[in-house]
């Protein structure tokens, strides 16, 4: 009976492990920089304005 509930534990563990780990993130891609965050412009490296240089946008102004 105990192995029975250790295995439905750690089955119960994987499903929320795998579920949180599939589950879309906050950020997406900007669209911009491609992800970079910066690109090279005629003479220097150029911090993009979108996301600010860090490549990500919140998702909830893209949907």
């Amino acid at each position: 009976m105990i192995r029975l509930l250790f295995f439905a534990a750690i089955i119960v563990a994987l499903y929320f492990i795998i579920k949180k780990l599939l589950a879309p993130g906050d950020f997406v891609r900007c669209g911009r920089c491609e992800g970079k965050g910066f690109w090279y412009a005629a003479r220097d490296r150029v911090t993009c304005d979108w996301c600010k240089g860090s490549g990500k946008l919140p998702r909830e102004g893209i949907e």
